[in-house]
């Protein structure tokens, strides 16, 4: 989440950079990334699903990895409901960036 705080300047800087090439009519520079995995709905759907007997440091990897509200992240199911899991720390985070945007809880 602060990360992509952050990178909203840079962002907007880097969309006006391209719309000025486009707008010369020459061809987009381009860099090939290599192969890449398609992830399907079902498959990012697993990554995200916290499991019972899973290590703590893989549910904290898994709840820092999708976390992006108000989006669900990392989830578990418990009583047949999916849960959210979040962190103190993500949440703090969520705070500072509340803060910072000058809404307070």
């Amino acid at each position: 989440l602060s990360l992509d705080i952050v990178s909203q300047e840079r962002l907007l800087a880097l969309f006006g950079d391209v719309v000025d090439l486009a707008a010369t009519g020459e061809p987009l520079p381009r860099i090939h990334q290599g192969e890449g995995r398609y992830v399907t709905r079902e498959e990012f759907e697993g990554l995200r699903r916290v499991r019972s007997g899973d290590p703590p440091e893989l549910t904290e990897r898994r709840m820092r990895a999708f976390w992006y509200p108000p989006h669900d992240g990392a989830t578990i199911e418990v009583a047949g409901r999916s849960l959210t899991l979040v962190d103190r720390r993500l949440l703090e985070q969520a705070a500072a960036a509340n803060r910072d945007a000058g809404i307070f809880p």
